[in-house]
């Protein structure tokens, strides 16, 4: 990142949910949770912070975006998911918490992007 770019502070993280073996409504998607992962980090404006995640429960990602706006795309098959319509399967795309639930039916690895939008020179999220 050039020193010119801002950055965005963000968290991501992954929540398991033990409400059975796949969501059979969304009022029943997290009797009970807990985090299984959690990160803290920056992403500059206009830029990709990239994950994957392997675990096969039912799990729910959570973006929070600390300062600026985030966004979070998700793919069951190109490793660098972008915000292009034809390069994720899933996204959350919002200007406050953004969520994407990945029941147990979606293929692993999921691969996971957090986009740092343009327009926001500093961005700082949380994910829960």
């Amino acid at each position: 990142m050039s020193p010119t770019t801002p950055a965005l502070a963000l968290l991501l993280s992954t929540v398991l949910s033990f409400a059975g073996a796949d969501w059979q409504e969304e009022s029943d998607a997290y009797e009970e949770e807990e985090v299984i992962f959690s990160t803290r980090g920056l992403v500059g404006a206009g830029n990709y912070s990239y994950y994957s995640l392997q675990d096969d429960d039912p799990v729910r990602l959570v973006l929070t975006t600390l300062t600026g706006d985030a966004d979070l795309y998700v793919s069951e098959v190109l490793s660098k998911p972008t915000f292009e319509l034809q390069e994720h399967t899933s996204s959350s795309a919002s200007c406050g918490v953004d969520a994407v639930d990945l029941p147990r039916t979606v293929q692993r690895p999921v691969y996971v992007a957090v986009y740092g939008h343009p327009r926001y020179e500093v961005g700082c999220g949380r994910n829960l």
